[in-house]
């Protein structure tokens, strides 16, 4: 409430103005009221859809719903912009098996606005996961190398040209008088540059790794074991520097595992799981975290209301976070912000449509806008949080 003053001398009236303007300055950092966002619902009617990654004008992610002919309808790796173009469909043909009238897969993962990478597959494929890259165009797919045989192969980011992700590699098996090929370790894969395919294998300190995201010289990830269904377990966060003998270790002492998911400048998010005994059974609660470069400058950011299980930082630009947590009361995940590594977390959900029961914050980009995925108790929609001025 604004109460008029009268008959202030000056001195106090000069304090009383120095004070609303902190007032005012503290407010618009976040530190006393907290940020309020629109929200946008990105699916083409009657469509499944998600949005990963977010640069400048430009979101990704995939549409669904797209005819499959003896399979399941098919999703298609998708560009959306703000700044008055059309979406784009960017499924390549060559991932289609028009004689077994099956379509394929494809996602895009993330977006640098020059390049978008992801994955296909499909009957095209045998089922096996390739690699992708674009420029803006279905035309301009093109499948990514890994350095050695594999099973499948994923980029999950670009930035600047690079490309990172993991291939699975092959191993070779005898047994009963043949030689049969079974998935082995994942590795780590960094494709450094637009102007080629091939990638180079990062995988050290473990004996899977993979990597998550990417900024300027620097790629973060994860490492750990492989158990005998094939998955990655025990990771440990990693941070590489353009090779596999140039890497640091993230994971912080007292934890059970970590993952590194996203960097931007000297900082890097994910999360580190505390483990504890629950009766007899022993359980895991999964915090969000940020390092500045090495382990011991981890710091855990501020548990949001109610979430007291698992929350999860997915995404940083500008010291501005987001993620997401799970609801103690109804298990339902909430798209989580925070202005900094200091300031509580905003729930994003109170900003969606109604009828919307769980979403996940994936990306964020330079004006503070977020993207990310809601469910609707029906379907999965591409969502855009635009913060208010």
């Amino acid at each position: 409430m604004i109460r008029k003053i009268i008959n202030l001398k000056a001195a106090a009236f000069t304090v009383a103005l120095a004070v609303c303007s902190l007032i005012m300055q503290m407010t618009a950092r976040g530190q006393i009221a907290p940020r309020q966002f629109t929200s946008v619902d990105l699916s083409p009617a009657a469509t499944s859809s998600a949005i990963y990654g977010i640069d400048a004008f430009q979101q990704v992610g995939y549409v669904g719903g797209f005819p499959g002919g003896v399979v399941a309808p098919a999703n298609h790796a998708f560009i959306w912009s703000d700044v008055g173009e059309a979406t784009v469909d960017l499924h390549p043909a060559f991932l289609d098996f028009p004689q077994l009238n099956a379509a394929g897969n494809s996602i895009a993962n993330s977006t640098d606005t020059v390049n978008q990478v992801g994955y296909g597959y499909g009957a095209a494929t045998n089922q096996k996961l390739v690699a992708l890259r674009w420029s803006g165009t279905a035309a301009s797919a093109e499948v990514l190398q890994t350095p050695f045989n594999n099973h499948d192969s994923v980029a999950l980011n670009t930035c600047g040209g690079q490309a990172v992700g993991y291939g699975v590699t092959v191993q070779f098996i005898s047994g009963r008088g043949s030689i049969r090929a079974v998935a082995g370790p994942i590795h780590a894969v960094l494709w450094n540059s637009n102007t080629s395919t091939i990638g180079i294998d990062l995988n050290n300190g473990a004996q899977a790794t993979i990597a998550t995201a990417c900024y300027g010289t620097q790629q973060v990830g994860y490492g750990g074991s492989m158990d005998n269904s094939g998955n990655l377990v025990q990771p440990k966060a990693m941070m590489w520097s353009g090779n596999r003998n140039n890497f640091v270790w993230l994971h912080p002492n007292g934890y059970a595992s970590s993952q590194a998911v996203a960097i931007n400048g000297d900082k890097q998010v994910g999360h580190a799981e505390i483990q504890f005994q629950n009766g007899r059974q022993v359980a895991f609660n999964s915090r969000a975290v940020m390092w500045s470069g090495t382990a011991a400058s981890m710091v855990t950011l501020p548990m949001p209301t109610g979430f007291i299980f698992n929350y999860y930082a997915t995404a940083i630009f500008n010291g501005a976070i987001v993620g997401y947590g799970v609801d103690t009361t109804n298990n339902q995940q909430h798209a989580l912000y925070w202005a900094d590594q200091n300031t509580a977390a905003v729930d994003l959900n109170q900003f969606l449509p109604a009828g919307y029961v769980a979403a996940t914050a994936t990306g964020i980009d330079a004006s503070g806008r977020i993207v990310g995925t809601a469910y609707s108790g029906t379907g999965f929609h591409a969502i855009v949080w635009t913060p208010v001025p």
